[in-house]
């Protein structure tokens, strides 16, 4: 769904309900869609990542990152960063999204199905290890995601990766549904988010889902 449509759909309510709650900066999450994952974007964000952590870092490490900078920009703010869903795998959660299209792009370098050409953003290697090859782009992270990822990457910056990686097995994670996919409400919750803030994604969630809904829905 274009971002234009989102951006307009009953900002009125959105505006209140943030000032209610008393999460002004929130307000930037509405730039773009709240819960729909945008590769492009989600490529800037491992790219602000990779440039904070020297050029290159362990993808699951990254994911990692990913996951926690999430996490905490849905407890404070409302809305996730990536807008990726979260896989309960068994050495920690993994972004569905994200993960595929690495998998895809370490097999073949040149991913003809993908909106965007990797090989322009990133250099692999078969241990894992992800470089970035070009400069993430500001204008896709807003100030309050650039907070989230920075506070997040410099509070594990000097610690073991496993370690680190092994801190996404949290109860959000043990919660996982029967397809293993972790919900947004547990991870905000995993990150002591309030009970406003609960209601808040909740409802959240229920909008975008109806808009997504009527969006798709054939006109008679």
């Amino acid at each position: 769904m274009p971002y234009s449509n989102y951006n307009i759909v009953n900002s009125r309510a959105a505006l209140w309900l943030l000032w209610q709650t008393g999460i002004c900066l929130a307000l930037s999450c509405y730039r773009l869609v709240s819960f729909t994952f945008e590769i492009h974007k989600s490529v800037h964000i491992l790219l602000f990542m990779l440039k904070s952590l020297g050029g290159s870092a362990p993808v699951r490490y990254l994911f990692a990152l990913c996951y926690h900078a999430d996490q905490e920009h849905l407890a404070r703010y409302g809305c996730p960063i990536t807008g990726d869903r979260y896989l309960a795998a068994r050495n920690g959660a993994l972004p569905m999204e994200l993960h595929t299209y690495y998998q895809e792009f370490r097999k073949s370098r040149s991913w003809k199905k993908s909106p965007v050409l990797f090989a322009e953003y990133f250099r692999a290697e078969e241990t894992g290890i992800l470089h970035a090859v070009a400069e993430y782009n500001e204008q896709l992270i807003s100030p309050t995601e650039a907070a989230c990822l920075f506070e997040i990457i410099h509070g594990q910056k000097n610690r073991d990766p496993e370690l680190f990686i092994a801190t996404t097995r949290d109860t959000a994670w043990e919660m996982a549904d029967e397809e293993n996919f972790i919900s947004l409400q547990e991870m905000a919750r995993a990150a002591a988010a309030t009970d406003e803030m609960l209601r808040y994604i909740d409802n959240s969630i229920h909008n975008e889902m109806a808009i997504l809904h009527e969006h798709h829905t054939p006109r008679p």
